[in-house]
């Protein structure tokens, strides 16, 4: 996109644009994103662009207060508290202390997992503690029940059809064949 479009298309309200350039106003010395709507439009000659926010802070531009451009975009929030959240999934006990540890509602959680992962919250901590268990099936002689308490489950049945359901074969089998 030239610069000749950028002008167009700075401070029109399109959000699609943001992220591609902010615009920085040489009066005030403040950078936005080209979707802001400031009470005053500058004047053309007024406006340069910057490919990125660093530029613009190097040029001497502080962030608009009413666009932020430096601030990250909910979707890229949500992708880090996904993110955050699947790396300590075996921390948490169920879905409403995970969505408690994110600050969202566990509806809200789901619908984060969903979008960003294409699977619930619960089916990821199901399938981490699955993991676990394997890591400890493949290198202790520990009995399934502990092993079954000690990755999260409540119950010997709960873990043994998880178990089953995602590895295709019992846990007492998977030890079995990855002893060989």
């Amino acid at each position: 996109m030239n610069e000749t479009i950028w002008l167009a298309k700075a401070f029109s309200g399109d959000s699609s644009l943001d992220g591609l350039f902010v615009v920085g106003v040489k009066s005030t010395r403040i950078y936005c994103r080209p979707s802001c709507k400031p009470p005053r439009i500058p004047k053309l000659e007024q406006r340069r662009f910057y490919s990125t926010n660093l530029e613009a802070e190097t040029a001497g531009f502080r962030a608009c207060k009413l666009c932020r451009p430096n601030a990250l975009a909910p979707i890229e929030r949500e992708a880090q508290i996904v993110t955050a959240l699947l790396e300590n999934a075996l921390s948490f006990v169920s879905v409403s202390e995970m969505a408690s540890a994110a600050h969202v509602s566990p509806a809200k959680l789901y619908r984060l997992f969903k979008v960003h992962r294409g699977v619930t919250p619960a089916q990821i901590m199901n399938r981490k503690r699955i993991e676990a268990a394997c890591q400890c099936l493949e290198k202790s002689e520990q009995p399934i029940g502990e092993i079954a308490l000690e990755v999260g489950f409540n119950s010997l049945s709960a873990f043994n059809a998880n178990f089953k359901r995602l590895m295709q074969v019992p846990p007492l089998e998977y030890r079995r064949r990855s002893a060989i």
